[in-house]
């Protein structure tokens, strides 16, 4: 949305943006619905929650607040899908469940287990490397972000 330079575009879309919080309305981007709708049609979101996100002032996001970012995959091991985080957020648990985004492809998944520095884990805190097994197949990315569904 916002150019490179700081020019004319970065102005505008910053009033915009200023505007939407001031008068209680929300600014939506296209491609932000359209991630929004691809996360109804996968049952991972509810028609009330996006309908609840699009009367929030400010900009939308596809991505609920309520969905506590985790970090980004850095390991795979997608035999016995177990991926590899250095983790940003306080806590997970096991049995929660998480949010991969890779790209337009959405996918939910419950923590059947967790291992920190070889050691299995009911929880794993902020900063730990952990190791986490899901119940689905991981998305051959690295690069792809997860969240705590909440």
């Amino acid at each position: 949305l916002l150019d490179t330079c700081g020019g004319l575009t970065g102005i505008i879309i910053s009033n915009w943006f200023c505007h939407a919080i001031r008068d209680n309305y929300t600014l939506v981007g296209t491609y932000e619905l359209f991630k929004a709708i691809r996360l109804y049609q996968e049952g991972i979101l509810k028609k009330e929650q996006v309908r609840k996100m699009l009367e929030m002032p400010g900009l939308f996001n596809a991505i609920p607040t309520s969905f506590e970012y985790i970090g980004k995959i850095e390991k795979i091991l997608d035999k016995i899908n177990v991926m590899g985080i250095p983790l940003e957020c306080q806590k997970i648990c096991l049995g929660e469940e998480v949010l991969i985004v890779n790209n337009n492809n959405y996918y939910k998944a419950k923590i059947l287990s967790m291992q920190v520095n070889d050691e299995k884990v009911e929880e794993a805190l902020k900063g730990d490397e952990v190791g986490i097994k899901i119940d689905e197949n991981i998305p051959d990315s690295k690069s792809a972000k997860v969240y705590l569904i909440r």
